[in-house]
């Protein structure tokens, strides 16, 4: 047990409060498979994950495939023709964690969460 329990008790809370992490994905006609992929992966953290989507290109089914993969607290905005920094930019705004990661939509993301810890 030693160390490692509190460490625990605490990503556990985590899940349960605020989140830890916000995910900023920039989404670019992206295959209807992504999104899933994406959500998934990232709630499988040992901590809450707030998922927020800027969708630049949207392409048939892309909006209806985000909005049915994400979950609810997460963010899904649609800002078509606009540079990658300022929805970027945009995205941050609306985070709620300390912590802010930016993916690229077409990123494949490892299946195993260890690369957030």
């Amino acid at each position: 047990m030693g160390s490692d329990a509190p460490l625990m008790a605490r990503s556990r809370s985590r899940k349960l409060g605020a989140p830890a992490l916000a995910a900023c994905i920039q989404s670019f006609r992206d295959p209807p498979e992504q999104p899933a992929r994406f959500v998934s992966r990232l709630a499988n953290a040992p901590f809450k994950v707030q998922i927020i989507v800027n969708d630049d290109g949207q392409v048939e089914g892309g909006s209806a495939a985000w909005m049915h993969a994400l979950r609810p607290g997460d963010i899904y905005l649609i800002s078509p023709n606009i540079h990658e920094v300022r929805a970027f930019n945009t995205m941050a705004r609306y985070a709620m964690a300390p912590l802010i990661v930016f993916l690229q939509g077409d990123e494949c993301l490892p299946i195993s969460s260890e690369w957030l810890l």
